[in-house]
């Protein structure tokens, strides 16, 4: 967070929706920290990984991950 709030010190001349934006994510953070957040645990981790090869014009590949390890947050 130290280094979001140095970056938009830097930026207070010309900001730009970029920066305001991150002002708000900023602002939420800081009001909502006394907020909890309570994972529930599931039976097992879930794993879930794709890749295309050569699906760009300039033959670059895509990769993902996605990873589960509860119920949700609540």
């Amino acid at each position: 967070m130290q280094t979001a709030v140095a970056s938009l010190c830097s930026r207070v001349q010309a900001p730009n929706q970029v920066d305001y934006t991150k002002l708000r994510v900023l602002k939420y953070i800081s009001n909502t920290k006394e907020m909890t957040l309570t994972i529930i645990l599931g039976e097992h981790p879930s794993w879930w990984v794709n890749s295309y090869y050569a699906v760009n014009l300039d033959m670059q590949s895509h990769s993902g991950i996605f990873m589960t390890l509860g119920k949700g947050a609540t």
